[in-house]
């Protein structure tokens, strides 16, 4: 019997807390999870490994950005699903989010239900 592949999913968030929550939601959900707390290990991990979407905060407490990191990421794949789960929740920051090549925006604190069903959808499994 062949088990079917985990889609990989890097999250990206300075906060031990959101990264456990995140780990903890999309696990449940079936998923295979690899957390990062910095733009500079998240930049690492996506040059060594294959992920088929990224969850990014937008601020760290490094004074590192998200956006860079999406940026990065970008410039090297225009492809794979990037989603912001962010508590920089201004319009401005959204709009410029999306301008950038990110498929999704979602507000901290995380809303549980509207994070599993944004990921389903953009990597595009039944329910």
């Amino acid at each position: 019997m062949n088990l079917p592949i985990k889609k990989r999913i890097l999250c990206v968030d300075d906060s031990p807390d959101n990264a456990q929550l995140l780990s903890f939601i999309l696990d449940e959900a079936k998923y295979q999870i690899q957390t990062a707390q910095s733009v500079q290990e998240a930049w690492k991990l996506s040059q060594t490994d294959e992920f088929d979407l990224y969850v990014v905060d937008l601020r760290f407490s490094n004074g590192s950005h998200g956006f860079d990191l999406i940026e990065q990421i970008r410039a090297i794949d225009r492809v794979t699903p990037i989603v912001v789960c962010s508590g920089d929740v201004r319009e401005s920051v959204e709009e410029e989010a999306m301008q950038i090549g990110v498929q999704a925006f979602l507000r901290k604190p995380i809303d549980i239900d509207l994070c599993v069903i944004t990921i389903i959808e953009l990597l595009k499994e039944d329910l």
